[in-house]
């Protein structure tokens, strides 16, 4: 099942306001304010930084693994409040690899 081709319904917010929702383009620009304040970098610093998240970043791992992207979203401000940021890969527990995130996911 691709899970990112179904429209989520809020169930899991309990009148929070808060609902968890495969992430989506429209989202991309919300979703890198975020990993900026959780990380603590801006938009400046992002250009120079391998790890720091993108919209251009986030546009590529949807676009390769849309089913590993979810994000909370905030119902009343529509703000982005919380992300995943995942990837499937095929892994033999007796061969690991020890490449960074950025050299695993092919920078980005």
């Amino acid at each position: 099942m691709s899970v990112h081709n179904y429209h989520y319904r809020p169930r899991q917010s309990n009148g929070s306001g808060i609902v968890v929702i495969p992430s989506s383009p429209d989202y991309f620009e919300r979703m890198t304010r975020l990993h900026q304040v959780g990380y603590g970098y801006d938009a400046a610093e992002a250009l120079l930084c391998e790890e720091c998240l993108t919209p251009e970043k986030f546009e590529s791992h949807f676009a390769v693994f849309p089913e590993g992207q979810f994000i909370a979203v905030d119902t009343d401000t529509q703000e982005v409040v919380g992300l995943t940021v995942s990837m499937q890969i095929n892994f033999d527990p007796r061969n690991p690899f020890l490449g960074s995130w950025v050299e695993t996911t092919g920078w980005g």
